[in-house]
């Protein structure tokens, strides 16, 4: 959904999937092309691919109010770093900056050219990201350091990849490896699996003939999370 007073140039370089949610108020640069993924929501004010060079953000990704995702800059070895000057006058260096799924990136927070932001990944508010940001790491400050890691509540249910099946809904022979915390069941190596809370693999088959065992593990795992980080289980 994209509410009224949204402005998009060049819009032919601008893909929104139908399910995103990109409100009031805010630009969006075409550039060398934007994508943003199923569910994200850009909220007002959002200023996406300022400098005009590629943008992707991936799915369920949160913009607060302000958030600013920059695709290029204008370098100041140019005579100008006005987008009015004309072009001999200025040096625009243009990069691909990358948004994971399940980001989040807090009100009026920047991130700069360029970065990388790994799947999960957090960035406070008024933050500036110079650096590629690990996957489920939240970082914070100008410039951005990390200051914590991400870890999902126990009760919540991992939305996981297209090659991973929930438990509950697998048929005999599908999947190799499980993570005995999610209960997901994946098809693929365990090494390309998003966990998302550092969770370990283990082979489907262990799993099955150990299934008492490694659910008496994973109450003790969610207990323990629970009591490290104050969720409610």
């Amino acid at each position: 959904m994209i509410y009224e007073s949204v402005l998009i140039l060049k819009p032919e370089m601008v893909q929104i999937a139908e399910s995103a949610r990109v409100d009031s108020f805010v630009k969006v640069e075409g550039g060398l092309g934007v994508t943003i993924g199923d569910c994200t929501h850009v909220a007002s004010f959002c200023h996406i691919n300022g400098g005009g060079g590629k943008v992707t953000i991936g799915r369920h990704v949160g913009l607060s109010s302000g958030a600013k995702v920059l695709g290029g800059r204008a370098e100041i070895m140019g005579l100008s770093t006005s987008a009015a000057s004309p072009p001999e006058m200025q040096i625009v260096t243009r990069l691909h900056t990358r948004i994971g799924d399940y980001c989040l990136i807090g009100t009026n927070a920047v991130v700069m050219p360029g970065v990388v932001m790994g799947e999960g990944a957090a960035l406070g508010a008024g933050g500036v990201a110079t650096k590629n940001i690990p996957a489920w790491e939240i970082w914070a400050g100008v410039p951005a350091r990390k200051i914590g890691q991400r870890v999902l509540s126990a009760s919540t249910p991992y939305p996981v990849a297209a090659d991973a099946f929930d438990i509950r809904e697998v048929t005999d022979g599908v999947g190799s490896y499980i993570c005995p915390i999610c209960l997901r069941v994946i098809s693929n190596s365990p090494d390309v699996f998003p966990r998302c809370c550092g969770h370990y693999m283990v082979e489907k088959e262990d799993w099955e003939s150990n299934q008492e065992a490694w659910m008496t593990a994973r109450a003790y795992e969610i207990e323990k999370l629970a009591k490290a980080h104050r969720l409610n289980v």
